[in-house]
C-alpha cells in the first residue's frame, strides 16, 4: 500500500513539472510572437515573430484576407535573407524572393503550379539585370535576357 502511494505521488509530481515546463515553453512562445491588423478591419493580417534575444526573424501577411497567411519574410541580423508567397492565392507557394547582405539578388516565380520555377529574374543593386525562362516547363531555360550571372 505504501509503495503505491510513493508511486502516485511520483506521478503527481512528474505531471506537475511537465505542466509547469509546458506553461513556461507556451509563455516564452507568446512573448516572441506579435501579430497586426495593418488594413484595421478587426482581423489579424500580420504575424510576427522574435528570436530569444527579441531580434525580428520572421514575418507573415495575409495579402488577400482570408484570415491564412500567404506571403513570408525570413531576416537574420536585421536583415532580409529570403521572401516566399503564393501570389496567386491558390494555397501553394509559387513565388522565392533571395536576398544577398539584405538585397535582392534572385526572384523565382513558378507559374504552370509543377512546384518548380520557370521564370527567374536577377537582380543588381535593386534592378533588374536579367532574366530566364523555362517556356515549355521541361526544366530547361529556353530563353535568357540580359545578364545572367554565373555563380
Amino acid at each position: 500500500m505504501i509503495k503505491l502511494r510513493y508511486r502516485v505521488l511520483a506521478v503527481l509530481i512528474l505531471i506537475s513539472c511537465a505542466t509547469f515546463a509546458f506553461a513556461q515553453r507556451a509563455n516564452a512562445i507568446e512573448a516572441n510572437f506579435e501579430t497586426k491588423d495593418r488594413n484595421e478591419d478587426g482581423v489579424v493580417d500580420t504575424w510576427l515573430f522574435y528570436n530569444e534575444d527579441k531580434e525580428h526573424v520572421r514575418s507573415e501577411a495575409d495579402r488577400d484576407y482570408d484570415g491564412q497567411p500567404d506571403y513570408w519574410r525570413y531576416l537574420s541580423q536585421g536583415k532580409v535573407e529570403r521572401e516566399e508567397g503564393d501570389i496567386d492565392f491558390d494555397g501553394t507557394i509559387d513565388m522565392w524572393v533571395y536576398y544577398t547582405d539584405g538585397k535582392k539578388v534572385k526572384a523565382e516565380r513558378d507559374t504552370n503550379k509543377d512546384g518548380k520555377p520557370d521564370n527567374i529574374i536577377y537582380y543588381k543593386m535593386d534592378r533588374i539585370i536579367g532574366l530566364e525562362k523555362d517556356t515549355d516547363f521541361d526544366g530547361t531555360i529556353d530563353e535568357q535576357i540580359g545578364t545572367i550571372p554565373t555563380d
